[in-house]
């Protein structure tokens, strides 16, 4: 638990309130990845997870310690033999974003590496369809 006791590793604390309340932030949220030097939007063949390790449960760090963050997150992607590519998920007016990793589906890794980084959430995308993936394994379409 965390030091105020607001939520576990694995976001099983998040009530179904607090649930729906991020769901409906993070419909809005536009994802991109980096093709060459632009971003373009996120639509993908088949089924990817992207993945951050910027702002940890929520609490927004320094650019500095995220910016660690995510060259620790992408080099443990590497050393398993993962093929990261830079993503980016922004509010739609693009005034915030957190960067992140595209990787090859796999829910069970995504978990773990969410528990990792303390993260509540990612995204899997599959064609148009967009799903969150909570760190407790539950998934919610958006």
């Amino acid at each position: 638990m965390l030091d105020d006791g607001s939520l576990l590793n694995d976001g099983s604390l998040l009530d179904e309130k607090e649930r729906a309340r991020l769901l409906s932030v993070w419909h809005e949220t536009v994802l991109e990845f980096l093709d060459g030097a632009a971003w373009a939007p996120l639509l993908t063949l088949s089924p990817v997870t992207v993945l951050t390790a910027w702002n940890p449960h929520g609490r927004t760090l320094p650019e500095s310690v995220n910016l660690g963050r995510d060259r620790v997150l992408r080099a443990e992607l590497q050393a398993r033999g993962l093929e990261p590519v830079r993503t980016r998920g922004s509010a739609p007016d693009h005034a915030s974003h957190e960067d992140g990793w595209m990787i090859d589906d796999d829910p069970d890794l995504a978990v773990s590496l969410l528990r990792r980084y303390g993260q509540l959430a990612a995204f899997r995308c599959d064609g148009g369809d967009r799903e969150v993936l909570w760190a407790d394994g539950r998934v919610d379409a958006l």
